[in-house]
């Protein structure tokens, strides 16, 4: 059990998405997005999703997921510097 305080307080959501690659542009991953939209919106799609026992979350823009992933990325960056992880 850790006595670190920065792990008792630490909340976290679990996201999932689609990441691309950097050089897409925002209108191409706003394309990327509407389309795994519409996947998600037909019942054979979500179906897969629940035996493969990976939940359906309310849908993110792609802003909203890059904010999403900014924003996990500084606090887990403060977890591992609290915990004095360091880089190999």
């Amino acid at each position: 059990m850790t006595t670190n305080p920065a792990f008792h307080t630490l909340q976290y959501n679990v996201a999932n998405g689609i990441a691309t690659i950097t050089l897409q542009t925002r209108q191409e991953a706003s394309h990327t997005s509407q389309e795994v939209l519409c996947a998600i919106a037909t019942p054979a799609f979500r179906e897969r999703l629940t035996v493969l026992n990976v939940p359906v979350s309310p849908a993110l823009t792609p802003a909203q997921f890059r904010k999403v992933v900014a924003d996990d990325t500084v606090a887990w960056h403060h977890i591992a510097e609290t915990a004095g992880v360091k880089p190999e």
